[in-house]
């Protein structure tokens, strides 16, 4: 025990005569190497980074305008079969199955013109042999021939509804071979590849034309909007980065657009960002909490350096930097942002910062007599 007071006590003595030497210019200090080990000062260097991280922000998933496809029902009918409540799906995918009365309708009225078009055909290779004879007249041959490639106009327009209606095409041609109805049923399918969102109907529930039935969303348009301080959406531009914290998945975007107008109530101006990553695999919902963290840049010259190198005298932040071994200066700096173990900081300082104490910055202040907040 008497050793250990000994040892400190040599380097204190020294410590003090230094503080003395330099009361005209209390902003630096020199430590001999046996002073630096007994108060065992340690450095780090300082790193000069482009961007420096913001904090983190709560935002919500939304969809531009386009991105977003309400399905809905094709005529009047009854739900019969929801294939999904939510999910991904892909082109041409089943998502509900309808029964139609209109259906029934139209498949009697194809039949009744496949059965017109059938007797108009005979007409017509009748009033064709007699045409040879000369037993027929010529008129009578082209408006017989007109009328045949009229109801095979309406037949194909029966049969495209019916298919657009989302009657099945092996249904079509039973319906056709056989000459008997078939089920009114229709599928309904997906056109793209996107997320179900929101299903509005359940099964048996009737249905009028064009009441929706549910909502897709295509994840390459999904977006991120986040309500931002007034005062910091200053050091935002389009382009700049930002991380996305989704629970717990990290994805990278970019802001493409911050909004002139201001929220009143809570001064903040409703940043929003498009994702640079790939997310079409990911299970992701509309309105879904996020949390986002920008990358932003400054006109000033930037450091970071290790949390712990952080202290204060008369209530101001300051670091300790390495002028040269041994030889310390005490600068005045402006914390930008804290991230987890790190600072990023600016000082009036020109010269480059290339080390900073990151242990021993107490005995540093007794040193120069400043005390600790």
């Amino acid at each position: 025990m008497k050793m250990l007071r000994q040892a400190w006590q040599t380097p204190f003595i020294v410590v003090y005569c230094l503080v003395s030497f330099h009361s005209a210019n209390a902003q630096n200090i020199q430590f001999t190497e046996e002073q630096q080990q007994a108060t065992s000062i340690q450095t780090a260097t300082v790193e000069r980074p482009n961007t420096f991280p913001s904090q983190w922000f709560l935002g919500h998933l939304d969809v531009l305008n386009q991105a977003e496809q309400t399905i809905s029902s094709p005529l009047t009918g009854k739900i019969s079969k929801i294939y999904k409540h939510s999910g991904h799906v892909m082109p041409n995918e089943p998502l509900i199955d309808m029964i139609s009365p209109k259906v029934a309708g139209l498949q009697s009225e194809l039949l009744t013109t496949i059965a017109k078009l059938t007797a108009a055909y005979k007409d017509l290779t009748r009033l064709q042999g007699l045409s040879r004879s000369g037993s027929a007249s010529t008129k009578d041959y082209q408006t017989t021939k007109a009328e045949v490639a009229s109801l095979q106009a309406t037949q194909s327009e029966m049969e495209q509804s019916l298919l657009n209606y989302g009657f099945a095409n092996s249904a079509l041609q039973q319906l056709k071979q056989t000459g008997k109805l078939q089920a009114s049923l229709v599928t309904i399918k997906s056109a793209v590849e996107a997320e179900i969102h929101d299903v509005t109907v359940i099964p048996g529930q009737n249905m009028d034309e064009y009441q929706p039935l549910m909502t897709l969303i295509n994840h390459e348009n999904l977006m991120v909007k986040v309500p931002v301080p007034i005062n910091q959406t200053a050091g935002l531009k389009i382009g700049d980065m930002a991380t996305v914290k989704i629970g717990n998945q990290t994805l990278n975007a970019l802001v493409f657009f911050i909004p002139h107008h201001l929220d009143v109530l809570t001064q903040t101006q409703e940043v929003q960002l498009q994702f640079s990553d790939n997310i079409e695999n990911l299970n992701l919902n509309l309105n879904q909490r996020v949390k986002v963290q920008f990358e932003q840049t400054t006109s000033k010259t930037l450091y970071r350096a290790p949390l712990k190198s952080l202290t204060q005298a008369d209530g101001q932040d300051i670091v300790f930097a390495e002028v040269k071994p041994g030889k310390y200066e005490m600068i005045d700096i402006n914390v930008v942002t804290i991230e987890q173990n790190s600072m990023y900081f600016q000082t009036l300082k020109t010269e480059p910062l290339k080390k900073v104490v990151s242990q021993g910055t107490t005995a540093l202040k007794l040193a120069l007599g400043a005390e600790e907040e």
